[in-house]
């Protein structure tokens, strides 16, 4: 389940967007999730749950963003 600090991955990202495809979600409202790096909401059929990688681990850590809803 994608809650906010949860890694996804945009499938249907534009193509010029397409190295930001991987990110954190911020905010969930209605079936719409906030992802970090972009104003406008995306559907949550859009996004599949992603693990962080090791740099995205080191990044939230130095920002202070947790990480949840990791897949185990």
């Amino acid at each position: 389940m994608l809650k906010p600090g949860s890694f996804v991955h945009w499938r249907e990202c534009p193509s010029h967007l397409e190295k930001f495809s991987r990110t954190q979600v911020l905010e969930i409202q209605d079936g719409w999730m906030r992802l970090g790096g972009f104003s406008n909401w995306i559907s949550l059929d859009q996004l599949e749950a992603v693990q962080p990688t090791q740099i995205e681990r080191n990044r939230c850590n130095a920002y202070n963003s947790p990480i949840t809803g990791e897949i185990v």
